[in-house]
């Protein structure tokens, strides 16, 4: 008997790999489960932590910015500080934002002119712009180091099956990586918006005062009329050089984020490559302005790939998973029925059905610009499935197994 068993299990590895690839596809499937929920649960506490840091920071941030802090610190680490924490504008970007913001409202049907919009609407638009294509440039890269998987009749189930999952563990993990560094993006994002919308700040000579030996300036812009006053802490006799060599005189303006907005904080002077600490001497509108930065997670599901279990270890149709129409459901089965509820199956995975909906369409004024918003009422159901609007455009039966395709 025991010579039986041996000889049976010793034809089962030798006869080829494809018996054993179908009595270890369903562990593959459990563990990599198990392994996507452990990376899940991995991904929500680093970025549950990530933003608890930067809530920390955001708090230390007051004390570096204080008198006190500033006594006991030197320059050099004052100004290393607001580099790697602050956002920085010092000069104007390669955007031009008059076309930027034309190009917006064209889009989106706004009957108004760029110069006839407030500066904070301005903003957003940028914001919004620049938001957009880091996480295009994003995606981009995810694709460029990651080819999509497409179903390979010359591989068995089991590796087509744990080569796509291998596809959806690098997915999620260049989402997540997207998400944990949001604030540096936000950085960027608002780093290119400044930049864009008021071009390379300016300085003005306003006054001095001898007794309290303040040098009273104001920045400004030439584009989009950004204007602040600070005054600097200096000797008359460097006041009387920077008055006379005001073009030497570089200023650097560095904002934090507060509870999501964009908060004016400190102001370096680079006067003939010596620093000089500046104060605002005023708040103006701009100091209080409220444009909200989005804290959008990335979704890379339009670069995700689906599969189905294959029912009998045979090469199914040329046409199946290859037809060029990127809205399609792909099922098999025994019968015909089968086969279209495993298409089903697969398409809710992808678009999580959509059973109900209702929208409404609702206008909005912000300053001076004028918006539309279409908000939309789901149900969501996953069991029972039906496709409205879906027809099958595929159907052939080959050795008693149903293969269909569902376009939606």
């Amino acid at each position: 008997m025991k010579h039986s068993i041996s000889i049976f299990v010793t034809i089962i590895l030798f006869s080829g790999c494809a018996p054993m690839d179908r009595v270890l596809t369903p562990v593959d499937k459990k563990i990599n489960e198990t392994k996507s929920i452990y990376n899940e649960i991995k991904y929500d506490v680093d970025e549950s932590i990530s933003s608890i840091n930067q809530n920390i920071k955001g708090l230390t941030s007051d004390f570096h910015e204080s008198s006190l802090s500033k006594f006991f610190s030197d320059e050099k680490k004052i100004i290393e500080y607001r580099d790697e924490n602050f956002v920085k504008w010092s000069k104007k970007s390669t955007f031009n934002s008059r076309q930027l913001i034309e190009r917006y409202l064209n889009k989106n049907d706004i009957k108004l002119n760029e110069k006839d919009l407030k500066v904070s609407d301005k903003m957003d638009i940028l914001n919004k712009f620049f938001f957009n294509k880091l996480k295009k440039e994003y995606a981009r890269k995810f694709q460029q180091k990651n080819k999509k998987v497409v179903f390979d009749s010359f591989l068995t189930d089991r590796e087509n099956i744990n080569k796509i999952d291998e596809y959806k563990t690098k997915l999620k993990h260049w989402e997540h990586e997207w998400n944990i560094n949001m604030h540096e993006t936000h950085k960027k994002v608002a780093k290119l918006m400044l930049s864009t919308l008021f071009h390379t700040p300016r300085i003005k000579f306003i006054s001095y005062d001898p007794y309290d030996e303040k040098l009273y300036l104001n920045i400004f812009s030439r584009k989009n009329k950004f204007n602040q006053k600070i005054y600097v802490k200096v000797d008359r006799d460097l006041a009387r050089k920077i008055e006379k060599n005001i073009n030497y005189l570089e200023p650097i303006i560095y904002f934090k984020f507060k509870e999501n907005k964009l908060d004016l904080t400190a102001v370096n002077l680079i006067y003939k490559k010596k620093a000089l600490f500046a104060e605002f001497t005023d708040e103006t509108y701009f100091r209080n302005s409220s444009i909200v930065f989005s804290t959008d997670k990335l979704s890379l599901k339009e670069q995700d790939v689906s599969y189905s279990e294959i029912v009998k270890n045979i090469v199914p149709p040329s046409w199946y998973h290859n037809l060029q129409n990127k809205n399609i459901g792909y099922g098999q089965g025994k019968d015909k029925n089968d086969a279209k509820n495993d298409a089903y199956k697969n398409i809710a995975q992808n678009i999580k059905v959509v059973v109900n909906s209702n929208f409404t369409m609702t206008k909005k004024v912000s300053g001076s610009l004028s918006t539309k918003h279409l908000k939309s009422d789901t149900n969501v159901k996953a069991d029972d499935i039906t496709i409205e609007n879906s027809k099958v455009i595929k159907v052939e039966k080959k050795d008693s197994i149903w293969f269909v395709a569902i376009e939606y």
